[in-house]
């Protein structure tokens, strides 16, 4: 009984310590991948702050103000531009036919 036990202890004791390897490996793996998730966590941070302040360059309405009066052609409107939406021919199409 007594040699019975011991074995039984000494079997029980290997399986412990081999899951308990197995564990700190896993535990170890899992640091390393939390490490690197964290890293890139904080280069995407960094690139958000980046963008944020390319978009609020580029959507500066001085800007956008100097940008519009140096490539579109904006006129001021004229009253006589002005029309009815009644002159405006509407046509609409059945079967490849305008009424």
């Amino acid at each position: 009984m007594n040699r019975r036990f011991y074995l039984l202890f000494g079997l029980i004791l290997i399986v412990i310590v081999a899951s308990l390897f197995q564990l700190k490996h896993q535990v170890v793996k899992l640091e390393r991948n939390l490490i690197v998730n964290q890293s890139l966590i904080q280069k995407e941070k960094e690139s958000l702050k980046v963008l944020k302040a390319e978009w609020s360059y580029l959507t500066n309405p001085s800007r956008i103000e100097i940008l519009s009066e140096n490539f579109l052609d904006l006129r001021v409107l004229n009253i006589k531009q002005i029309g009815d939406i009644e002159k405006i021919p509407f046509f609409i199409e059945k079967n490849g036919e305008k009424n």
